[in-house]
């Protein structure tokens, strides 16, 4: 009901647009018990309505004890969250240089230096 899903309730995932994907997603959240939520632009495909109710759930596992750390290009509204923004040179310096090739790339784990 939270996430406006129960309309929804007889139509194959497969069916739903990309919103309706994103709030089913999203809807699992506060049942499946865990205290840490790792987001990765969880606003994606949504309207205001529910880029709000995103915000109202954050805010509600906070309260309730739990961590969330979400990476977005929207404002949450989230009081008291920490935010750490990354551009221009502040993000270059997550830049690395592979060992194996000496290519510069943005991210050496995901090109496989996972040490």
């Amino acid at each position: 009901e939270r996430f406006g899903l129960a309309r929804f309730w007889d139509r194959p995932v497969a069916q739903c647009s990309a919103g309706q994907k994103r709030r089913l997603g999203l809807a699992r959240l506060p049942v499946i018990g865990r205290p840490l939520w790792l987001l990765d632009e969880p606003t994606v495909s949504l309207d205001a309505d529910a880029t709000a109710l995103v915000a109202d759930l954050i805010r509600d596992h906070c309260a309730g004890g739990g961590i969330v750390m979400a990476a977005t290009h929207i404002d949450l509204g989230l009081v008291g969250a920490r935010v750490l923004e990354l551009s221009g040179e502040a993000a270059s310096t997550f830049a690395t240089t592979t060992p194996a090739t000496g290519n510069s790339t943005e991210d050496a784990f995901l090109d496989g230096d996972w040490t």
